[in-house]
């Protein structure tokens, strides 16, 4: 019952339902699972990923990841397929 997440990707940062992160504090984007992944942004000094920092995408899933990877890629954030420890 949790409302949808909001992600937008601007040029060294990522909005993330109204936090912003620049990505110099980002320290690994991970993704968790195959059929409809779970993504985790782990923050420089965090030993677990914040519960507002975690989101799985609702429609087209596959573009979403596609461009996340992008942007991490462009910005030089290490991205990760590792299953991670999240509070729910």
């Amino acid at each position: 019952m949790k409302k949808p997440t909001e992600l937008r990707l601007d040029k060294g940062a990522v909005l993330l339902n109204g936090r912003t992160l620049q990505a110099e504090e980002i320290r690994v984007i991970m993704k968790m699972g195959y059929v409809w992944p779970v993504i985790g942004i782990k923050p420089y000094g965090k030993r677990i990923v914040p519960v507002p920092f975690c989101f799985r995408f609702a429609k087209d899933g596959k573009q979403g990841l596609e461009d996340l990877e992008k942007w991490a890629e462009d910005n030089g954030v290490k991205m990760t397929r590792k299953a991670f420890t999240r509070w729910l």
